[in-house]
């Protein structure tokens, strides 16, 4: 509120508005916001990169194998822990 009582829209509008941290999908190159109420990623710690809820939910059941060969160089290269495999042989992406 100014001196005069009225509120300044602006600042209010400008306070409410939060910068969510964004993020680069290591497989499909989409940027994504993460954080607070709006999740349209993650940020996968133990494997050093983000990964867009769109490429996340598509590859439930296993890391499709195109994505595959993409990771493993990427993991091998930065020396980090290769993720398991399930019963299909797929790679499955840690959870958080």
């Amino acid at each position: 509120m100014d001196a005069s009582g009225t509120f300044d829209l602006s600042e209010v509008i400008r306070d409410a508005m939060v910068q969510l941290p964004t993020e680069m999908c290591f497989f499909c190159k989409r940027v994504f916001a993460f954080g607070g109420d709006q999740s349209d990623g993650e940020y996968l710690q133990q494997l050093n990169l983000g990964i867009c809820r769109w490429c996340r939910s598509s590859n439930e059941g296993g890391l499709n194998p195109h994505y595959e060969k993409r990771l493993l160089p990427y993991l091998w290269a930065k020396k980090l822990p290769i993720p398991s495999r399930n019963e299909k042989g797929f790679l499955v992406l840690p959870t958080e």
